[in-house]
């Protein structure tokens, strides 16, 4: 399943078909790193605060946890669905530059494979909760001469890797 963007929702590649993504915010790292959330200082200084406030003497990182929280939201955001974290499967980080050169968008990769169950079928509550946006893509379509001008730059520049690591692989139905 594909999102299309648009100017409501997202922030660029605007009418491109994309993986849902969104960004992590102040709150996900506050909440990953188990610390208050300091809305009552600018950024740089909210983040130096989570950072002391951590009691760690290493560098401060993203955790994935963050990442997972971001996933969680836009899920239900995009799709209606309140999906627990462990249902995520991680897959990896990517850089993709940007148009402008040195300027990177940082991507981490979740699988979520949506239950079908004829009582609760994922897949037809999402398409319920946001038909204009959620487009259902076959496999072997996704980089056909149809879809590929409508795709975003994460899904054009990875075509190799999406082909190899995500659709290659056989999805995991367990429900663990």
């Amino acid at each position: 399943m594909l999102k299309r963007r648009t100017r409501f929702t997202d922030a660029d590649d605007f009418d491109k078909l994309s993986l849902l993504s969104a960004r992590v915010l102040e709150k996900h790292l506050a909440g990953a790193l188990g610390v208050p959330l300091y809305t009552h200082r600018e950024a740089a200084g909210a983040l130096d605060a989570m950072w002391k406030a951590t009691r760690r003497n290493e560098r401060l990182a993203v955790p994935l946890d963050a990442f997972v929280i971001a996933a969680q939201r836009e899920v239900f955001i995009s799709c209606g669905l309140d999906i627990p974290a462990n249902r995520f499967t991680f897959h990896g980080c990517h850089l993709v530059e940007r148009e402008t050169a040195g300027q990177f968008l940082f991507f981490c990769v979740f699988e979520l494979v949506l239950f079908r169950h004829s009582s609760n079928d994922e897949l037809e509550l999402a398409e319920a909760w946001n038909p204009r946006q959620l487009e259902r893509v076959e496999e072997e379509l996704l980089y056909s001469a149809s879809y590929r001008p409508e795709l975003n730059r994460f899904l054009t520049r990875r075509q190799e890797w999406i082909e190899r690591v995500i659709l290659a692989q056989p999805a995991d139905f367990s429900g663990t």
